[in-house]
């Protein structure tokens, strides 16, 4: 790998078949590609507690790394990264983590790949709101409720 800008995109062939050997010359193809993708975040509910993060980014070479971290900046513990190498040889990896609702305001999710010293992080801010939403029971009996007021109304108006 070449550590110039002109080059930071691109690499040299690992196989034979990359280069062409035609009337005594050797023709050398460097393979270069296009950017890297932004790391995009994805959130799910886990259960009533913890969010599951799922962080996806495409179009790296070599193999990148990803990391999470909180709001501190500090690396958080995540599950095991997912690579896979592309026809193209180019790598997309992605990254989950549960993280706790009400512990988090802010987490990146950094992919990164030291040898041609290239990173793209995200970030996603997360806010807990420690008001219950209603839950089906509450929303039943008020419904009842208001049923009944208004069964109550009509018949003490028209009966």
């Amino acid at each position: 790998m070449h550590s110039s800008p002109l080059f930071e995109n691109c690499r040299m062939p690992r196989q034979k078949n990359d280069m062409l050997i035609k009337f005594g010359l050797t023709l050398l193809f460097i393979f270069c590609r296009g950017s890297v993708s932004d790391p995009v975040i994805d959130v799910a509910p886990k259960n009533s507690e913890e969010l599951l993060l799922q962080c996806k980014s495409e179009g790296w070479y070599p193999e990148p790394e990803v990391l999470w971290l909180d709001g501190e900046g500090n690396v958080l513990s995540a599950g095991r990264t997912e690579t896979v190498r592309g026809p193209d040889d180019l790598y997309t990896v992605s990254s989950r983590v549960t993280v706790d609702k009400r512990h988090g305001h802010r987490f990146t999710c950094r992919v990164q790949q030291n040898n041609i010293n290239q990173s793209r992080e995200t970030h996603i801010y997360i806010y807990y709101s420690t008001t219950d939403s209603p839950n089906a029971t509450s929303l039943i009996f008020r419904a009842l409720a208001f049923g009944s007021v208004c069964i109550v109304i009509f018949v003490w108006k028209w009966g």
